[in-house]
């Protein structure tokens, strides 16, 4: 689970303790959320939502990992249109919402192109 590794790495190494964990879908989400906060990483101070104006506002710091991954049956066509589509939604509510955002890091390898 991606997600749980990145939030595990940020809290370990003391980057920042405030995390507000976003995905557009809810179940994965929280169960990110319940794995972490069983976890016992003193001083967290984690939340979650599925409502990017909540998770973006005021964020100095953005990772993502996001994308939907490749299904059976689907061409690799397929699977960069749907994660392209994921990416423009994200980055326009980033633009709309994170005015004070200095850094962005997307990452993911389903949206690597190989030649």
């Amino acid at each position: 689970m991606i997600g749980s590794n990145m939030v595990q790495t940020v809290l370990t190494l003391g980057l920042t303790p405030n995390i507000c964990l976003y995905d557009i879908y809810e179940p994965g989400v929280h169960g990110v959320f319940d794995e972490m906060e069983q976890c016992a990483f003193p001083g967290a101070n984690l939340s979650y939502t599925v409502d990017p104006a909540e998770a973006f506002t005021g964020a100095k710091y953005i990772i993502s990992s996001g994308g939907a991954p490749r299904k059976e049956g689907m061409t690799r066509e397929d699977l960069l249109k749907g994660n392209c589509k994921i990416a423009a939604d994200f980055g326009e509510n980033i633009r709309s919402t994170a005015q004070m955002l200095s850094t962005l890091l997307l990452s993911s390898t389903q949206l690597t192109l190989q030649h």
